[in-house]
């Protein structure tokens, strides 16, 4: 006799409220992850139709079936925009999505930062999006607030031209994470509360322009633009403080709370985002990102177009 399924009718119910009074509701089969870090509530479940699903503090990060949306959008435009990327510093991104897709490139490292141990270790255990990424031999993970990754990293730069000895991070995989410049800086954080606030601040994108070598693109998540979040804009502003040229980009992200997911990208040096090498999408699988696509990206609707106008204009 065959064991009965359990029908999405009889499974409990995941509720996340946006703070503009609307939500998303998820059915769950069961809750694989209930841990409280030193830096937040770790939730990961079963979901009854999506797959698995990664909340930190309540808030969905990751929904399994939805995720491909948002980590592809966030890695390859950049990677592609940039004609040789060989060095990838993710900042946030301890599920693992953001590192596996950065490794479907041909770099020769890519370093994580993640401010939590217990994402890393939770996700690579009970969500298992990373594909091996944590394991693969370009990988660099070091467990450290992503604003003083970077603040260390440029107080080691001028050490190291006085002729002094470096500072060195904490890292799984021996010491110095925090030297060297990059092709590419990926902020995959979450919203802009608590640690993570200084990841959206002027200082932040100051320091990260001056770890990008001479060619270099930082991009960031930065919340919903429809309905249009402070969050987003806020972001914009202070990356154009910053950087000689910006780029929005949006995409619907399945599982977040909002329809439509805002990215913005600051660019340093010669290098364009939206004329790029779309031929060098071949052989990468994805499940969201391609050609046909990619111009779509830099679509903005009217509202947030004249929202990004005002604050170019100050």
């Amino acid at each position: 006799m065959e064991e009965k399924e359990e029908s999405s009718s009889e499974c409990e119910e995941f509720i996340e409220w946006h703070p503009e009074g609307y939500g998303i509701c998820i059915k769950i089969r069961r809750k694989l992850v209930d841990f409280m870090s030193e830096f937040q509530h770790i939730e990961i479940y079963e979901t009854a139709n999506f797959g698995k699903m990664l909340v930190l503090d309540g808030a969905i990060q990751v929904l399994e079936a939805g995720e491909a949306s948002y980590h592809e959008t966030l890695v390859h435009p950049a990677m592609l925009a940039h004609p040789r990327p060989e060095s990838v510093l993710v900042i946030g991104g301890g599920d693992g999505g953001t590192l596996r897709e950065v490794l479907k490139h041909d770099v020769k490292k890519a370093t994580l930062v993640e401010i939590d141990p217990a994402v890393v270790e939770l996700c690579r255990e009970f969500l298992r999006i990373d594909n091996g990424s944590f394991e693969d031999a370009r990988t660099e993970i070091c467990f450290e607030d992503g604003f003083e990754f970077l603040r260390k990293a440029a107080e080691c730069e001028k050490e190291s031209s006085r002729g002094e000895k470096s500072v060195e991070s904490r890292s799984v995989r021996g010491t110095g994470c925090n030297s060297g410049k990059y092709d590419v800086i990926l902020v995959d954080s979450t919203d802009p509360v608590r640690h993570a606030r200084g990841l959206f601040s002027e200082e932040f994108y100051a320091i990260a322009f001056s770890a990008l070598k001479e060619n270099g693109i930082l991009v960031t998540q930065a919340g919903s633009i429809f309905p249009l979040s402070s969050n987003f804009l806020n972001a914009y502003y202070n990356m154009k403080a910053v950087f000689p040229r910006i780029e929005a980009l949006s995409a619907p992200v399945f599982g977040y709370a909002a329809p439509l997911w805002g990215f913005i990208a600051g660019i340093k040096g010669n290098l364009s985002m939206k004329n790029v090498d779309l031929s060098r999408l071949r052989g990468l699988k994805l499940r969201f990102y391609n050609a046909e696509m990619h111009n779509t990206l830099f679509f903005m609707p009217a509202f947030v177009r004249e929202a990004l106008a005002r604050i170019q204009r100050q």
